[in-house]
């Protein structure tokens, strides 16, 4: 580990680094090095496919000549051996359209976004070339780009206008007030319902007036007394929880003959407890009179 990242080496105090023999460079440039496949490809002679991401050693040279730079930019070639056959495959560096081209050896398998891309350029290379040579179409042509871009904003125009409205329009909704109307809709279309009977206005009054409260229902029974003592406390088995709370209502029976129906007696109030009377004083006792004397007997 120390020899491959080169923190343990020894330099002696009389190294000359000039007197080391420069190794000579190969032509274009070659050197060996290991890549993977930019792109799927075929074997012209074994018929392999060799799919992106594949790794190998290949060849490395810079391409010569005036198709050797682009704009200033350096082509390279990379040249390897088909993994079955052995076959010489080479392909190069594209820096104008961002890509890579296929030299030989194999083919370049079919690609959509690559089709596509050429179908446009295509179309663009036509329309330059009939407008070189005439003027008319080419003012004609740019009419038609100006007018669709028109088309294009009052579309957009458009659609950010309803979604503006739409904005507002949820803004503003009332979910229950389009509950009852479509409830009220539901019952005018349903009609009248025959088996429900409407209510006379003594009927509607007592509903009106009848009072419905909670009562809760707790057995007195459930309740634990106050222990006496400590011992009594700890004797005591622990207190059940109470049940939960009923609703009490109070049902009226409408009598025959339209007399109204008797209110329920209420109950009569519980009597308090009277206060129990003091106790009457106790009698003197007898050595207290015996120890008693009159002032005119002892004369």
């Amino acid at each position: 580990m120390g020899e491959r990242k080169v923190i343990q080496q020894y330099f002696a105090p009389d190294f000359d680094p000039s007197k080391i023999p420069k190794k000579k460079r190969q032509k274009f440039n070659k050197q060996e090095s290991r890549i993977m496949l930019p792109f799927s490809l075929q074997c012209n002679t074994c018929h392999e496919f060799m799919y992106q991401g594949k790794k190998f050693n290949a060849m490395k040279e810079d391409i010569d000549g005036e198709e050797g730079r682009y704009l200033g930019i350096q082509r390279y070639r990379f040249s390897f051996k088909c993994a079955m056959c052995r076959a010489p495959i080479a392909f190069a560096t594209d820096p104008k359209n961002t890509d890579w081209v296929m030299e030989y050896g194999a083919t370049r398998n079919f690609e959509a976004w690559k089709a596509k891309n050429q179908a446009e350029e295509a179309e663009v290379a036509a329309r330059e070339a009939e407008e070189k040579g005439d003027a008319m179409k080419a003012l004609e042509n740019r009419t038609l780009d100006s007018k669709l871009e028109l088309e294009i904003l009052d579309s957009l125009e458009h659609i950010q206008a309803l979604n503006k409205r739409n904005e507002v329009a949820n803004a503003r909704v009332d979910t229950d007030a389009i509950l009852d109307r479509m409830d009220e809709n539901r019952k005018r279309k349903a009609g009248p319902n025959p088996d429900e009977k409407p209510l006379d206005d003594e009927d509607e009054e007592l509903v009106r007036t009848t009072v419905f409260r909670r009562v809760s229902k707790i057995d007195d029974a459930l309740e634990p007394a106050a222990p006496s003592s400590a011992s009594a406390t700890s004797l005591m088995p622990p207190p059940k929880a109470p049940e939960r709370a009923k609703m009490r209502v109070r049902k009226v029976v409408k009598k025959k003959g339209g007399a109204k129906p008797k209110a329920k007696a209420k109950p009569k109030p519980k009597a308090e407890a009277k206060p129990s009377p003091p106790p009457a004083p106790a009698a003197p006792s007898m050595g207290s009179l015996l120890g008693y004397s009159d002032s005119s007997d002892s004369d």
